[in-house]
């Protein structure tokens, strides 16, 4: 009888080539975290001696999911190669360490694989995986595009004041506006965590990353409807539809309510600035041109909701997100007139 062979043990796979697509997401930002947090606490981050763990590790983890609160004001704190850091850290957590890699992939011609694009899919928030790679591409062009177009446009603002060190600070505010963040590297004056408050009167610094913050957290499908559709919003997506209507909403409503609340103290053009600003940035951004103590407590209260909704899906943005929001008051319409089901623009959810 010949001998029998030995059957060979099932290759046991590794645990991160094992998992999701959202898991291989949220392992990725854990990692990016414990390096920006390693990267911190080195003396070359420093303008003088170490920064704790605990500092160093909230501060790349507010910049890696965008958040932009801090414990250190980034220029007090943090040499260049610090804040070279942390820009880093908020523009891949901004657009997604997959979407980074996965951009890389496809640059150097490495061919993409089923489980490769269905994780690209999750983080780009595609509906379909061969629509996740064109998407991928519009991602990092757009993002490239806008961050490039409000750099060179602060650039006018800040230089003048800064001189050439004005070039550092316009992309660390474009990068940083773009990807929602809210970090600064202002806080030379006397003043700690000032943020924007010395531009309150300033329309071109408002305007631009008023802008930066909304093209950011609109998301990229919907720029993919703005590209290859035009003006033509009947042949958008409805998803883009939702998002480009309620954004709008959430900037008009609240900015009229700030400005017959708020800054009366303020020229006619100042407040309306202010009223417009504030409108725009709490969904997640996290600017501000003004004191938001001397805001009453509907605006506060207001500001809070705003904050609690953030941008759309598949952008820069965070919080609950717009068409949520969306999804919600169409159930209570639908419930308040007896509908078995919600309508958005004549569309039945489910």
């Amino acid at each position: 009888m010949g001998m029998k062979r030995k059957k060979r043990a099932p290759r046991r796979r590794g645990w991160l080539l094992g998992s999701s697509a959202t898991q291989v997401i949220c392992i990725s930002f854990v990692l990016l975290i414990a390096l920006g947090t390693l990267l911190l606490t080195l003396p070359i981050s420093s303008r003088s001696g170490r920064l704790g763990v605990v500092d160093a590790m909230f501060t790349a983890t507010s910049a890696t999911c965008v958040t932009g609160l801090v414990v250190r004001d980034t220029w007090t704190q943090f040499t260049p190669f610090g804040q070279a850091v942390v820009l880093l850290l908020i523009q891949v957590g901004g657009l997604g360490l997959v979407t980074l890699t996965s951009f890389f992939a496809l640059a150097a011609k490495r061919r993409m694989g089923f489980k490769d694009l269905r994780l690209l899919g999750e983080s780009v928030s595609a509906s379909g995986y061969s629509q996740a790679t064109d998407v991928l591409k519009i991602v990092v062009k757009l993002a490239m595009t806008f961050e490039i177009i409000g750099m060179v446009l602060l650039m006018i603002a800040f230089v003048p004041q800064f001189g050439a060190e004005g070039i550092w600070i316009s992309a660390f505010t474009a990068i940083s506006a773009f990807c929602n963040a809210g970090f600064d590297i202002l806080g030379r004056t006397d003043s700690f965590y000032p943020s924007l408050t010395a531009y309150a009167a300033d329309p071109l610094v408002n305007i631009v990353i008023m802008l930066l913050i909304i093209v950011g957290g609109i998301g990229f499908l919907t720029w993919d409807d703005v590209c290859t559709h035009g003006l033509h919003l009947r042949r958008y997506r409805m998803q883009s539809k939702v998002i480009l209507s309620a954004t709008a909403l959430l900037i008009a409503l609240p900015a009229v309510l700030f400005f017959l609340t708020d800054f009366a103290d303020l020229p006619i053009g100042e407040r309306i600035l202010a009223s417009l600003f504030q409108s725009v940035t709490p969904r997640t951004a996290g600017y501000n041109t003004v004191d938001l103590t001397e805001m009453t407590d509907a605006s506060q209260a207001v500001t809070i909701l705003l904050m609690l909704t953030g941008g759309a899906p598949g952008s820069t943005a965070g919080g609950m997100k717009v068409t949520t929001l969306a999804v919600l008051i169409a159930n209570a319409v639908a419930a308040f007139r007896r509908r078995e089901d919600p309508q958005i623009f004549h569309r039945r959810l489910e």
